[in-house]
């Protein structure tokens, strides 16, 4: 049976605005502004970098009727990588969202960038999100940031599917890579799809719960968007016996993990899997997949135009709708409105574009809302629809969506919002009576590398302010700060290639000319020793007298532990004078004793502190910042440097040169070294400050074949011959 999909073109579009480059179909009928929240799907797509997402991405919107030609990584036109730097590099730097509907339901989906450098766009949309294909390359199988991207998506425990891509690739394995998928990520996999050959035999797909073969012919149909479908049979030889055998072990795994499954089993003694319909197998791995029990695989082709339309069909059947899987948010809200920003982007003609979940309630455009989060009343001017760089216009929406909002003026990611301060109250109070945790925290990275940013002129210097602000706010992991000695500013981020956008954006769209520094790492300070301090501080201001004693007490924790100020045992003071020592000891352990790096890992206690009476705060806070600082300066400090899990891949005939020089000059820990045919990988461990320019030294040693990622591990110690070198450096 050929399938022949049928693209509609929408006509009578009303207030919606056509890409520049021509290639949408027009939006406005396609996506209705409210739509049955059981028919929307929010997911994400993840992956390490180059595995395919986009690629991916670009086809659902083809195939959906979104678009009307397929965009291609390689030639720089894709619909989700808009930002020119995206399009001259390949790779994606932002997290792009778009909505297009697929057979009845709304996906709104959100394609997030596969660097490391970029891993607080992932961090966000996966807070948001209901559900979330990961793909995988057929041919590494799991690598680095695959690991780092599925534990981003096990804290917010999101349902996933996993679609193993590039099975045409000469050296795919699909049995391999299924088998990285279980052991390096310790779930289950379920092979819903088998693949039919791989590499250049790559045909086609089996769905096992239908027993179905599934060919693309790219000689009859280029674009992929038609293909044949049909039953297998016993004639099919070898096909359906390795199809049967693959669906009777699919039946088994969904008899261990659902319950329905298992009693459809016991009503024969024989436990005949052909009892089970292939609607019923259905409905037990979407079951399962939507409780994260496991994990349904498929396999496809994106850059052949192969398997997508089953990958969306499943998406559709898989993964959950907005639907709350428990009752606390209808408990605290019921109907009125929580919404969430979970994303800001500058714009220059409509300034803020906040990102907003709806997860109860509905929003109109130019209604009053209130700010959880900042305290405020905030007025929305204008709700948009997004799609990737293109925005449409709408009037509300409804609980599930995902939207953009015009005119809000204070709010960032991470706030909650809510219809008015008094359901913001009493929401609170429900969730403090009742210790819920509906909302998670977005957890973001600390930087890793630091450089100086200067103007060419002072007359650019409000405008590269301006620049810094509205980036600072689109990104959290970006960090701008004076320093006190040099009155330099300061730009922290992820990674070299970070930065370097950060800064070409500052040119490019903000048009200020700024000058980067050379990339520096970002170190922290840790107090070995346990100490005990007092100190006194009395000085009269306009005639009053102020006068304090404080006596702290710090305790060295782990390095991965922040600073934390606590209470002594015995001590009697306000609430208010405790608040202003806690925060001196916050702002103190920001400037280290060695090099002014934030000092991690010590707990201070307040032991005990006497004020006289009249005594501002802010005489007790600075008492108390030169009682921490003596005990920084007398203490045994040690520097803590990023260390970084890295994985590099050569040809055998280059090894020994790699690992000589990952053991020599890289100061790297070797963990192992794998093979796949004629490549080799090789996990290590190395400290950041030995990496830098690594991709520039790895390509010489590798005449240019050589590749690596890195993912940061952890704050080790730095070695104190190393230690007393870069003091030595940096004070010179």
């Amino acid at each position: 049976m050929i399938i022949k999909l049928q693209f509609r073109v929408y006509q009578q579009i009303r207030s919606c605005r056509f890409h520049t480059s021509a290639r949408f179909w027009g939006t406005k009928n396609v996506i209705k502004e409210d739509s049955d929240i059981q028919r929307i799907r929010n997911i994400g797509i993840i992956a390490h970098i180059d595995a395919g997402k986009t690629t991916v991405t670009e086809r659902m919107l083809f195939y959906s009727g979104f678009t009307k030609t397929i965009g291609e990584v390689h030639d720089g036109d894709t619909v989700m990588d808009y930002m020119q730097q995206e399009r001259d590099r390949g790779i994606t730097i932002q997290s792009a969202a778009i909505s297009f509907p697929w057979k009845q339901h709304r996906i709104n989906l959100i394609d997030t960038p596969g660097h490391i450098d970029f891993t607080i766009e992932v961090e966000r949309a996966l807070r948001v999100l209901d559900g979330a294909v990961a793909v995988f390359d057929a041919v590494s199988g799991v690598q680095a940031q695959t690991l780092s991207v599925w534990r981003q998506a096990d804290r917010y425990q999101v349902p996933r599917i996993a679609f193993i891509n590039k099975m045409d690739r000469n050296s795919a394995n699909f049995e391999m890579t299924l088998r990285s998928i279980k052991e390096k990520l310790h779930v289950q996999p379920l092979v819903t799809q088998m693949p039919v050959g791989q590499g250049a035999t790559f045909l086609g797909i089996v769905d096992l719960p239908t027993m179905q073969l599934i060919t693309w012919d790219s000689n009859d149909c280029e674009d992929g968007s038609t293909f044949n479908s049909r039953d297998i049979k016993e004639t099919d030889g070898i096909l359906w016996k390795n199809s049967q055998q693959a669906r009777s072990e699919l039946v088994e795994q969904l008899a261990e993990l659902d319950d329905h499954v298992l009693n459809v089993l016991l009503q024969d003694d024989n436990l005949d899997y052909e009892r089970l319909s292939s609607k019923e197998i259905v409905s037990a791995i979407g079951r399962i997949t939507k409780d994260v029990k496991a994990i349904p695989v498929l396999c496809g082709s994106a850059l052949k135009n192969t398997a997508i339309q089953p990958l969306m069909d499943k998406i559709i059947e898989f993964l959950p709708s907005p639907l709350p899987k428990n009752n606390k948010i209808s408990t605290i809200f019921e109907d009125s409105l929580f919404a969430y920003a979970f994303k800001v982007l500058h714009d220059r003609q409509r300034g803020s574009l906040v990102f907003l979940r709806i997860y109860s309630g509905s929003l109109k455009s130019r209604q009053s809302i209130y700010n959880v989060t900042r305290s405020c009343r905030e007025q929305l001017n204008r709700l948009l629809l997004v799609f990737a760089d293109d925005y449409q216009e709408i009037k509300s929406t409804s609980a599930g969506n995902i939207v953009v909002a015009v005119g809000l003026k204070h709010t960032v990611t991470g706030d909650t919002l809510v219809s008015s301060a008094a359901t913001g109250e009493a929401a609170i109070r429900k969730i403090e009576s009742h210790e819920y945790n509906i909302v998670p925290s977005i957890k973001i990275p600390e930087p890793v590398f630091f450089c100086t940013i200067e103007p060419y002129t002072s007359a650019e210097q409000k405008a590269l302010d301006h620049a810094l602000y509205c980036l600072q706010l689109e990104d959290p992991s970006l960090k701008a700060t004076i320093d006190e000695d040099t009155g330099q500013t300061i730009l922290s981020g992820m990674g070299e290639l970070h930065l370097e956008i950060i800064g070409i954006r500052i040119k490019e769209e903000f048009k200020v000319n700024a000058d980067l520094g050379p990339l520096q790492v970002s170190y922290r300070e840790k107090i070995t020793s346990n100490a005990t301090e007092r100190a006194e501080l009395d000085r009269v201001l306009n005639g009053k007298r102020h006068a304090t004693t404080v006596t702290l007490a710090i305790e060295s924790l782990l390095e991965t532990d922040p600073v934390i100020c606590v209470r002594g045992k015995d001590l009697r003071l306000s609430d208010e004078y405790f608040d202003s020592i806690r925060d001196a000891v916050i702002a103190t352990s920001s400037h280290g004793p060695i090099l002014s790096f934030p000092v991690v890992g010590i707990k201070v206690t307040v032991i005990d502190c006497e004020i006289h009476a009249g005594t501002l705060p802010s005489i007790v806070a600075a008492c108390a910042s030169n009682c921490l600082q003596r005990i920084f300066v007398d203490g045994d400090c040690r520097l803590l440097e990023p260390v970084m899990k890295i994985e590099v891949r050569c040809f055998e005939k280059d090894l020994g040169n790699v690992l000589g020089d990952l053991s020599k000059s890289r100061r790297a820990s070797i963990n192992e070294v794998n093979s796949k045919e004629d490549i080799r990988i090789i996990m290590a461990e190395a400290p950041l400050e030995t990496l830098v320019g690594y991709a520039t030294a790895l390509r010489s040693m590798t005449s240019g074949t050589g590749s690596f990622t890195m993912e940061y591990s952890k704050y080790s110690f730095l070695p104190l011959q190393q230690q007393e070198l870069l003091i030595s450096k940096r004070k010179s």
